[in-house]
């Protein structure tokens, strides 16, 4: 183990030049002898990157929910316009229905879980 005295500032190595604090308080100032630390760098960027890591992340969420719910019936309902429809049956029909179709089943599924939350 390294004793105190030995002990490596990361710091220094690193070159990151963070401020240290002391390593005793002085209690007889209001602020307890420890100057605020100013930080450079900000928590998420810039001004406005935190929105376009929000705009990003629910653009992402969205194309991945949309594909997935309506992905499958786009499909299916491709594989049968080859075969052909029935009378009245359109493309965007069958789409329409299968994404409903599979809307009402997230639904339910999730009603599901919601009332067996409670266990």
């Amino acid at each position: 183990m390294a004793k105190a005295s030995q002990k490596v500032d990361l710091d220094r190595l690193t070159g990151t030049g963070r401020t240290t604090r002391p390593l005793m308080r002085d209690l007889s100032t209001a602020t307890g002898g420890v100057a605020p630390t100013v930080s450079r760098w900000r928590a998420f960027g810039g001004g406005r990157a935190w929105l376009m890591a929000v705009l990003l992340n629910t653009a992402l969420f969205l194309a991945v929910a949309f594909s997935v719910v309506l992905g499958p019936p786009l499909f299916e309902c491709r594989q049968r316009a080859e075969a052909g429809f029935f009378m009245g049956d359109t493309f965007s029909k069958c789409v329409g229905e299968g994404m409903w179709q599979r809307l009402e089943r997230l639904e339910n599924h999730l009603s599901m879980l919601v009332r067996g939350s409670g266990h």
